[in-house]
């Protein structure tokens, strides 16, 4: 965390831009039965059982070093996510990878020395997967 922290304290050039990124799934769910409302004297019923209803992926960046606008509600959200999904798709962009996978072993290698060269995949545990 310390280097985090000491990351936004040092000087940047005009060109660069500090970004956090940072991701989570959220599983969806269906309530399968209707809750039972509150009576005089009875709380309210909802039954815990749920039908899965597929999962969701958010991807967030942030420059907070920028002063970026933050949107403040669900409708301005959806309508910018609308504006640049079409953006993106009739500019048929494509994501810009750094690196290839040979190159990526190559700079983590310092990083994860346990792992093989032969491309096996093997656990924290040392377990094929």
């Amino acid at each position: 965390m310390e280097g985090v922290l000491d990351t936004y304290q040092r000087e940047f050039a005009a060109d660069e831009v500090p970004v956090c990124m940072d991701e989570t799934s959220r599983q969806q769910t269906r309530e399968i039965r209707k809750a039972r409302k509150a009576r005089s004297g009875r709380p309210a019923i909802v039954d815990c059982e749920y039908e899965r209803n597929g999962t969701a992926n958010l991807l967030m960046a942030f420059a907070p070093l920028e002063g970026w606008h933050r949107i403040t509600d669900r409708e301005t959200m959806c309508w910018e996510s609308k504006a640049w999904v079409n953006r993106r798709n009739e500019q048929a962009a494509k994501v810009g990878w750094r690196f290839r996978t040979e190159e990526a072993r190559i700079k983590l290698k310092s990083l994860y020395p346990d792992s093989n060269d032969h491309g096996e995949n093997i656990n924290s545990n040392g377990v094929r997967y």
